[in-house]
């Protein structure tokens, strides 16, 4: 049942791009003034829609072979019935993958609909943002459009789910701040434990973030308590059942798995070496291939709400990447709205729109176009394996090992 706000509640700034417009004038530039709260006005209802369609279509038609560092494992996992693989196991994920016949294609088909529904949800949440639907549309392409992001929607792997579930988590609270019933509360626990299970470590970097916006959203301890233990709860679900399958089938643990990792790569256990470069270009190159055109549009301001929610987004991950240890490009999945609306949000004028137009339009001829460079120096080989790898071409040639062997 809703419940009225608060007078503090009232007073809470609203997540906006713009914050001297009146109540009446947000309305009107949302388009629903008219419609009860939570209530999708049709023009927004219509774009995600096709949105989700053209991302979908995008995906199916660039889908790619089993091939790609987990895709084996997660489908001998299902075909073995261990429904885990190496820390932290993707138990979950797994489960989804063995409802289809053919666990390949399913897993497939199931980060397809991630993708698309990803999409969706984000414009819907730069609307909420106080985003026109110009600007909006434009970050969902863009936010779709990005090259690794894109990637993982093509292969078998667990990254695609946080393109859905890191922006469904913060939608949801907005929609629970505009009728604030005790389901819309349950909604935004259960959205954050799921994209957790289904990508645990994803789940850690955006814990910070959930704390964030609990506290930010939610004014009454008794839902703020209750929707941490709710998500806690949920998370049992999925994390015992991982554990248990991780004992049976004799696996290494997470600690020793990752620390066996780190203190071959990470800047902070082996100091400055040629590893430890090479796994801080594995985060900055894909980044700045990525996001260079948004540059000039990030604008944060103190004390604002949506720069620290940004930041959460993206930080807590990043310096994990950065001072630890990342793999692969796709790793940066789940951080990728975070920059996305750091330069939607802006206040320069038209600069954001026209930036994330040009991001759309690199990042889709970065995808499809990219081939790799023929020379042998260093910068060509970064580019090849940093870069290239995660393009169609990649996909199209099953580059899973080094760039060295084709």
């Amino acid at each position: 049942m809703p419940i009225a706000a608060t007078p503090r509640e009232r007073r809470l700034p609203m997540i906006c791009a713009d914050q001297s417009i009146s109540e009446n004038a947000l309305a009107s530039r949302l388009g629903n003034e008219t419609l009860p709260a939570g209530m999708l006005a049709p023009m927004d209802l219509a774009c995600a829609v096709l949105i989700a369609a053209l991302v979908f279509l995008s995906r199916y038609f660039t889908r790619g072979g089993l091939y790609f560092v987990d895709g084996p494992r997660l489908v001998r996992a299902i075909q073995n019935h261990t429904y885990v693989i190496q820390p932290p196991g993707y138990w979950l994920y797994i489960h989804l993958g063995a409802l289809f016949h053919n666990p390949a294609s399913g897993l497939l088909l199931i980060n397809e609909l991630f993708s698309a529904g990803g999409a969706a949800v984000f414009f819907l949440l730069a609307r909420k943002t106080c985003l026109s639907t110009q600007t909006a549309v434009l970050a969902a392409l863009a936010y779709s459009s990005i090259f690794f992001v894109w990637f993982a929607g093509d292969i078998q792997s667990s990254y695609a789910s946080q393109i859905l579930f890191a922006p469904l988590t913060i939608y949801l609270f907005f929609l629970y701040r505009e009728n604030k019933s005790v389901w819309r509360l349950a909604l935004c626990g259960a959205s954050y434990a799921i994209g957790a299970g289904l990508r645990p470590s994803d789940g850690a970097f955006l814990a910070p973030l959930f704390i964030f916006i609990t506290f930010a959203f939610v004014s009454r301890w008794t839902h703020r308590i209750a929707v941490f233990v709710l998500a806690l709860l949920l998370s049992m679900a999925w994390y015992i059942p991982t554990q248990l399958a991780l004992r049976n089938s004799h696996s290494i643990d997470l600690s020793g798995q990752l620390g066996s990792l780190a203190f071959q790569v990470s800047p902070l256990l082996t100091g400055i070496n040629s590893r430890s470069i090479a796994n801080i270009i594995r985060v900055i190159l894909p980044l700045m291939a990525a996001f260079w055109v948004l540059l000039p549009a990030v604008n944060f301001r103190r004390k604002s709400m949506e720069s620290w929610a940004v930041l959460l987004w993206v930080v807590p991950g990043l310096l994990f990447f950065l001072l630890i240890y990342m793999a692969d490009a796709p790793y940066l999945t789940f951080m990728t709205g975070g920059i996305i609306l750091a330069a939607a949000l802006s206040k320069r004028r038209h600069l954001p729109t026209i930036l994330l137009l040009i991001c759309f339009a690199f990042n889709t001829l970065l995808f499809l176009g990219a081939r790799p460079l023929a020379g042998n120096g260093r910068a060509d080989q970064a580019i090849n394996f940093y870069i290239v790898k995660y393009c169609y071409y990649g996909i199209r040639h099953q580059w899973a090992g080094t760039i060295g062997r084709h």
